[in-house]
């Protein structure tokens, strides 16, 4: 039995399965060796959700100052000053900032509003803005790479490395 019991604990993996999943099987589960990697999954699962919970409070205060104060007028108007000269000068660089920075902006709003419908429209406003992103870098001399195996909360993940090093990790 405990052989068995070890064997079918290896085996598990809590790949795709969200919390109330994890406590389904852990109530129904009779293994105690695979009961104690699920109760370790969903710990891990709720802590990774605070962290996350913690970084979305972070972003919207950013981005509340950011609409106010971004370069003393407002982040709303730096995104449409930036998009207007970006089609202008046909610059690769610049046209990837300012997507990157409307995409920024569309995950933002969209944490901050409690619409469903309106939540899902900028998603997916989102999504079309990380799909330029990725047919655009291909200009920017930059180095890129793209992750499609992230996860439930994200299609894809966008890795851009900018000139100076810095990692942007855009999902």
């Amino acid at each position: 039995m405990p052989t068995s019991n070890l064997k079918e604990a290896k085996g598990f993996s809590a790949y795709g399965l969200n919390v109330t999943d994890l406590r389904m099987m852990l109530h129904s589960c009779h293994n105690p060796i695979l009961k104690a990697k699920i109760k370790d999954c969903i710990i891990m699962y709720e802590e990774k959700s605070r962290r996350s919970s913690e970084q979305n409070k972070q972003s919207i205060e950013k981005l509340n100052d950011f609409l106010e104060n971004a370069m003393r007028v407002g982040l709303r108007r730096v995104i449409r000053v930036m998009r207007k000269k970006a089609r202008k000068s046909k610059d690769m660089t610049l046209n990837v900032v300012s997507t990157l920075l409307e995409v920024e902006f569309a995950n933002l709003c969209a944490k901050t509003t409690h619409d469903k419908q309106l939540k899902e429209v900028i998603y997916e406003r989102k999504s079309i803005l990380l799909d330029k992103v990725g047919r655009r870098l291909a200009g920017t001399g930059w180095r890129y790479g793209y992750n499609d195996n992230c996860g439930k909360n994200a299609s894809y993940i966008i890795y851009v490395y900018l000139p100076n090093g810095v990692q942007l990790i855009v999902a």
